[in-house]
């Protein structure tokens, strides 16, 4: 629906985000519902012209069903999130064997993407599960990961560089940015602030 209210805010509604094998379980008077809007929605279009007044009509049609979408998408969401610790405690294993298997060396630094379809999610839904979890994006919670075991690598006398390449990144100022970014200092201060 181009040039609508509905175009400006359809990247609102999340469920696009799935994989097209994933599921939107819909409660059976959610399915009653949206088969009434959408044989309402059919009957518009066969019965008047085309039309300022229709085209109202038809985004409101296309709202309440994704309306509907969307409930159903947070309520699952939710049931997930109950379990949280669970998904946070496989997050968090599948970055501790990309790392013990040295996948860095060859794929470089851990994705969203990947972790997500590791983990059998699609990336948007997978980040909004780390996000409602969290509060942090699935992002900034693989770099505050990273951080972690940089900190760990720098204080057993690594240098910058060694550790930039141990972990993934193709540069070391890469590195440097990012653990700044997250920290506040650089890895060199991080070094003599730790040292003995």
């Amino acid at each position: 629906m181009s040039k609508t209210d509905l175009e400006a805010h359809i990247n609102e509604y999340n469920f696009f985000s799935y994989f097209f094998t994933d599921s939107l379980p819909l409660e059976p008077k959610e399915w009653d519902a949206i088969e009434m809007l959408v044989n309402s929605l059919r009957e518009e279009l066969k019965a008047y012209k085309d039309s300022s007044a229709l085209r109202n009509i038809v985004v409101g049609y296309l709202r309440l069903i994704l309306d509907y979408c969307q409930r159903a998408y947070w309520r699952q969401n939710a049931r997930i999130t109950a379990n949280e610790p669970d998904v946070l405690k496989r997050f968090h294993a599948l970055l501790d064997k990309y790392y013990y298997e040295g996948r860095q060396a060859e794929k470089g630094l851990p994705t969203v993407a990947y972790c997500a379809s590791e983990m059998a999610y699609s990336a948007g839904y997978f980040g909004d599960l780390v996000k409602q979890a969290t509060g942090a994006s699935a992002k900034e919670y693989i770099q505050s990961y990273i951080i972690r075991i940089a900190k760990n690598i720098l204080m057993s006398g690594r240098s910058i560089s060694e550790t930039a390449y141990m972990l993934g990144f193709d540069y070391p100022h890469h590195f440097t940015r990012m653990f700044k970014n997250k920290t506040g200092i650089t890895p060199g201060e991080y070094m003599r602030g730790h040292a003995s």
